[in-house]
C-alpha cells in the first residue's frame, strides 16, 4: 500500500464526547506505526526527501582508433629482417602513419579481434606489419 500522499496530510479525528473536530498532525513514526497496526506488512514505507542518500552512477566507454599504411621494402629483405628493416627506417614512415591515425573516426569498444593478429589486450597501442609477399606478419 502507498500512503506516502497521506503522510503528508493533516489528520482529522472525531472527538465523540463533545461532537468537535480535533485536528491533529501527526509525526511520520506515529503515523508508521498506525498504517503497521492497521495493514501489518502490506504497508511499504516510501521515504521523504530528508530520508534518502546520494547513488553516483558511472560509465566508462572504450574507444579505439585504426590506420594502416602501405610501404615499400626492397625484395632482399628476408623474412627474419623485416621487423629490424622497419625500425631501421621508421622515418620513412611513422609521420605518414600518425597523420592517417589522427584522421581516422573513433570506433565503439576495444578493436581487439576486429583485425587479424590486433589482439594483445594488455596493451593500450599495437603495431604490426604483414607481408602478403611473404606470407608473414607479426608485432612491431
Amino acid at each position: 500500500m502507498n500512503y506516502n500522499l497521506l503522510q503528508n496530510c493533516n489528520i482529522t479525528t472525531e472527538k465523540f464526547t463533545n461532537k468537535q473536530k480535533i485536528n491533529k498532525t501527526m509525526k511520520r513514526e506515529e503515523f508508521n506505526k498506525i498504517m503497521k497496526q492497521s495493514f501489518g506488512d502490506k504497508v511499504v514505507n516510501i521515504p521523504g526527501e530528508d530520508e534518502t542518500m546520494v547513488v553516483t552512477i558511472q560509465q566508462r566507454s572504450v574507444y579505439h582508433k585504426f590506420a594502416e599504411i602501405e610501404i615499400n621494402i626492397p625484395n632482399y629483405i628476408s623474412e627474419d629482417e623485416i621487423v629490424d628493416y622497419i625500425h631501421d627506417n621508421e622515418d620513412q614512415w611513422v609521420d605518414k602513419i600518425d597523420h592517417k591515425i589522427n584522421e581516422s573516426k573513433f570506433v565503439f569498444g576495444t578493436g581487439l579481434y576486429d583485425i587479424e593478429g590486433m589482439e594483445d589486450a594488455e596493451s593500450d597501442s599495437e603495431w604490426r606489419y604483414d607481408c602478403k609477399d611473404l606470407k608473414t606478419g607479426g608485432h612491431l
